[in-house]
């Protein structure tokens, strides 16, 4: 998965062809070079064909996402008072068909007297985190 546009590079050879005289095509029937820039699924199938009538095929998946995740919307601290240990817990975003590749937390102190947003995100400490969240229950079917 990127968020970056996409070239398909190949290279092909044949032990009695030059690499110059081998056909590459795509499904579409189109030659290179072969580049997607919008979001999507996309397969790519190449295949090439020597000079003997020969062929080959060679496919390759990916996606192009750029489209953020949806923001968290219920977090919840909770401080031990015994032990003062502090435990964040949220729900996953829902309506995001991809699953999310993990959560970034930042802080910013209480004696720095500073709120965090989005102007100072960047600039915040990052905490390290131990998950130990647990993946959604999946949707219960009702009968």
């Amino acid at each position: 998965m990127t968020s970056s546009n996409v070239t398909v590079v190949f290279s092909a050879q044949d032990n009695f062809t030059s690499s110059a005289a081998i056909v590459v095509r795509n499904q579409q029937g189109q030659a290179p070079p072969f580049s997607y820039a919008g979001e999507g699924d996309f397969t790519v199938t190449l295949t090439a064909a020597d000079l003997a009538g020969n062929f080959s095929t060679a496919a390759a998946h990916f996606i192009i996402d750029r489209t953020p995740p949806a923001a968290v919307g219920d977090l919840r601290v909770d401080v031990s008072t015994e032990t003062g240990a502090t435990t964040l817990t949220w729900s996953a975003p829902g309506g995001d068909p991809r699953p999310l590749a993990g959560y970034e937390l930042r802080y910013r102190s209480a004696q720095d007297g500073i709120l965090l947003n989005a102007a100072n995100w960047a600039s915040a400490p990052r905490r390290p985190t131990r998950s130990s969240r647990r993946r959604p229950a999946a949707p219960r079917r009702s009968r």
